[in-house]
């Protein structure tokens, strides 16, 4: 920016003088705070006072502003605002026009207020015309205490009429659109975040008027977010405070803006000794408050006109670091500056992680041997431990990863979940940066759908839910789990699930006792294998146990109930009638001896003239009879020996009888004819059939034929 000499100023005047001699109508417009000239005249009369005026003596105008950000709490600015009123003595500055849309009120209401100690900053902008050392002591006091916290102090150079912006700022996630895709039969959200800015902006247009004022433009922008319990971390609510004013003030002279109050709304957790810790049960053992708390925002501006010597005794130089913290040096290097140097920290022309510095070139010179001792790695190692509350450790490593230089190093302890980085401060600056960032990113649930195969839902979510988050929630869906909850814990879930979800983890081995069917038969049935597997995971079993007549299934143990109305189904009674003419047994005595291989619906009979058994039952339980009887009704269970006496009948005629009706196994063993008596081996049927028919045959009239 440039201003005119006013000798220079006069010649262009006495220019248009001449063209007005001519019949030309030209116009010129003077802005003395900003040394622009507006003319209107021919494309001639222009070009030659371009060329006039880049003959004329000129100096440069800069404005240097200096900023300090502060932040206080509520009870911390009643106090600030105290000790200001005393210093000043006015409650409303005078002579000032407040700027658009704001009330311009300071200090305690009364006075009974200010002798209670009550004091609050209600102004927007106020001057400083009084007290400034006071002011500088008071405000250091409540630094020093802990009371008021410096955000920044950032320092700019701007030409008269150009805008110099300050900037305090962060960028915050939040979720701008949900889009679905389908995967099979299943559609699945994916979520997209945009960001937003929050913090400070400051914006300052300065116009040097006259020789010592200053006309200001001012326009303090602070925005904040706020989560609500009714749309979530996802969807945050910004909110922004814009207070423009034009204020004309001297050189050097401070200007404060106040009444820039944020609400915070904050969870407190209470708990309960001990019991808050169990797992499960430990949450109702905690409860949760909402606490809100009020900050402010007091911006300090002090404009200084620099003079051309300033201006002319000063070279300007970069330093970019490599390890070292761009905002730190101003601390390690401002000792060596004269009174007139300045320092701007990472300005806009400039590369990341650099300051500007402006003074004389011996100051330049001894500030970059300082800086070339302090800035090695070596002085600015340092080592920092972040323990991940939403992020996993091996996750936090490749995002930290491209910020390390050559010489840092990353070591993860999975079993606390945290990271111990070793580097440069610029480094280290970087990397904590972006891990406040993943873990906010990660603080907000996600949802993640997980497709059980083995494990029933309603028993593995007791399991899983003391991984979750105080936030976090799992829903059962039909063979599935939702887990709504931030990306860290959703990893551990998805781990866990791994881990549980398997056949050997649930399986369980039950026994299915058959009452009619064969479980041999049944387990080969198509029809059977086809309802089985469609009740049944891949790895489930069959296995018979013939002795018992029993299914022998392994299979998931949730599964069991439903695998034993299925056999259930298949083993029904259908009844079928055998009859069973005995060789060698009696049919009577057999009927005790089958009892136990009939089903509780079966039946079994006899009949003692034709030696048979009649069964009811089911084709199993008939097959299993038929079986027994092969083993029972042999000449050798049932093979005795017995003597046959006579009474009229002689040995001989006996022997004929016998030989003609007893079994093929039965044999004459003895044959006594003094005593009339014959013994033989033969089996029960059989030999009661023959002692009948002698006893029949052994009359006198039988005898003597």
């Amino acid at each position: 920016m440039k201003r005119i000499e006013i000798i220079g100023i006069g010649v262009i005047f006495l220019l248009f003088f001449n063209f007005r001699a001519f019949g030309q109508q030209p116009s010129i417009f003077v802005d003395t705070s900003t040394g622009r000239i507006t003319v209107k005249a021919t494309r001639k009369q222009l070009k030659d006072i371009e060329e006039l005026i880049s003959q004329f003596p000129t100096k440069t105008r800069q404005v240097q502003i200096k900023a300090r950000i502060l932040e206080m709490s509520e009870e911390a600015a009643e106090e600030f605002g105290t000790y200001l009123q005393r210093l000043t003595g006015v409650k409303v500055p005078l002579g000032e026009t407040a700027g658009e849309g704001i009330t311009i009120q300071y200090g305690p209401e009364s006075l009974a207020e200010l002798e209670e100690g009550k004091g609050a900053i209600l102004i927007n902008f106020y001057r400083l015309v009084a007290g400034e050392e006071k002011f500088e002591a008071i405000l250091n006091m409540l630094i020093s205490q802990g009371k008021v916290k410096v955000l920044s102090e950032p320092q700019v150079t701007t030409m008269s009429g150009e805008v110099a912006g300050i900037y305090v700022t962060q960028d915050i996630p939040y979720l701008s659109e949900i889009t679905y895709t389908t995967v099979g039969e299943e559609r699945v959200p994916e979520y997209h975040y945009a960001y937003a800015t929050v913090g400070v902006i400051l914006e300052v247009l300065p116009k040097i008027v006259g020789e010592d004022l200053i006309q200001m433009s001012v326009i303090p922008i602070v925005g904040d977010y706020e989560i609500s319990a009714e749309f979530g971390a996802d969807k945050p609510i910004f909110k922004r405070q814009v207070a423009p004013t034009n204020i004309t003030i001297k050189n050097g002279e401070p200007l404060i803006i106040g009444g820039l109050v944020q609400e915070k709304k904050d969870k407190k957790e209470t708990r309960f000794p001990i019991l808050s810790d169990l797992p499960v049960l430990g949450n109702l053992f905690k409860s949760y408050r909402e606490v809100r708390t009020s900050r402010h925002l007091v911006i300090t501006i002090k404009p200084h006109i620099l003079s051309q010597r300033e201006i002319k005794g000063r070279t300007k130089r970069i330093f970019t670091f490599k390890y070292a913290l761009a905002e730190e040096m101003p601390f390690r290097i401002k000792e060596l500056l004269s009174p007139e140097g300045t320092i701007e920290v990472n300005p806009k022309e400039a590369p990341p992680n650099s300051i500007l510095v402006r003074d004389s070139e011996d100051r330049i010179e001894m500030v970059q041997k300082m800086l070339n001792r302090i800035g090695t790695f070596e002085e600015q190692r340092r080592q920092k431990t972040f323990h991940l509350t939403f992020s996993s450790a091996y996750e936090a490593k490749e995002v930290l990863s491209p910020f390390l230089s050559p010489k840092g190093s990353i070591y993860v302890d999975e079993k606390t979940n945290s990271i111990t980085v070793e580097d440069g401060a610029y480094q280290l600056m970087r990397m904590e940066k972006a891990l406040t960032s993943l873990e906010k990113h990660n603080q907000i649930p996600q949802r993640k759908i997980f497709h059980l195969k083995y494990a029933k839902e309603e028993e593995i979510v007791p399991l899983l839910e003391r991984l979750l988050s105080p936030q976090g929630k799992i829903e059962i869906l039909e063979n599935s789990l939702l887990v709504l909850d931030n990306n860290w814990v959703i990893q551990r879930i998805a781990k866990e699930i791994e881990r549980l979800d398997t056949f050997e983890t649930w399986k369980k081995t039950g026994t299915f006792p058959l009452e009619y069917v064969d479980a041999e038969k049944l387990s080969r049935s198509d029809k059977f294998k086809e309802a089985f597997s469609s009740l049944v995971c891949d790895k489930a079993t069959v296995k018979v146990s013939a002795e018992k007549n029993e299914l022998v299934i392994t299979a998931l143990k949730w599964r069991l109930p439903e695998i034993r109305k299925l056999v259930k189904s298949f083993d029904v009674y259908q009844p079928q009638k055998a009859v069973y003419r005995l060789n060698y047994s009696l049919a009577s005595s057999m009927v005790e001896k089958l009892k136990p291989f009939l089903s509780d619906k079966g039946q079994i009979e006899f009949d003692e003239e034709e030696n048979s058994l009649s069964i009811t039952d089911s084709e199993y339980r008939i097959e299993l009879i038929k079986k027994r009887l092969s083993q029972l009704d042999t000449f050798e269970r049932e093979k005795k020996r017995e003597k046959i006496r006579l009474k009229y009948m002689t040995v001989a005629q006996a022997v004929r009888l016998i030989e003609a009706i007893k079994s093929p196994q039965g044999k004459i063993e003895e044959k006594n004819e003094e005593r009339k008596e014959i013994l033989i081996e033969e089996a029960s049927y059989p030999l009661q059939r023959i002692k009948r028919i002698i006893a029949q045959m052994d009359t006198l009239n039988d005898s003597k034929t």
